[in-house]
């Protein structure tokens, strides 16, 4: 590796290590693990997801989401619904209104975390980002 690419890639996680710390302590003062929020919002954005859907997208093992979904349908913010030969997740109604009550506040932290970017420069952020990802995967 290039000592270019090693010093952007430092300061990607730099980055993100800073606005992750400022996630996790805003979710939790208002009560929530990051890891329980992302299954949430992941759940809200499609639901009817598998467990193992979920762990995709959460880049997490089928074991930490079984951990995920369990705590979560105990506090009854989740529910799993048998299709026949899969349980697909849903929100709960409490689920429902927690990730509406929380996600204006965690989009707003993150709006101002690239506030110093224009919306060009994160739209070019954006795509620099994706043609990595792609050459990745």
């Amino acid at each position: 590796m290039s000592r270019s690419a090693t010093a952007t890639w430092v300061r990607l996680l730099h980055v993100y290590t800073k606005v992750s710390h400022q996630e996790s302590d805003l979710l939790r003062r208002l009560g929530i693990s990051s890891a329980h929020f992302d299954a949430l919002v992941q759940t809200m954005e499609q639901e009817g997801l598998t467990q193992n859907e979920l762990s995709q997208r959460l880049l997490v093992t089928k074991g930490n989401v079984c951990y995920l979904v369990d705590k979560l349908e105990h506090e009854h913010l989740l529910e799993r619904r048998s299709d026949g030969k899969n349980k697909r997740l849903f929100l709960t109604s409490k689920g429902k209104q927690l990730v509406e009550e929380i996600l204006p506040q965690q989009q707003a932290m993150i709006a101002d975390a690239f506030a110093p970017l224009s919306a060009q420069e994160q739209q070019e952020l954006r795509s620099l980002l994706r043609k990595i990802d792609r050459e990745l995967t």
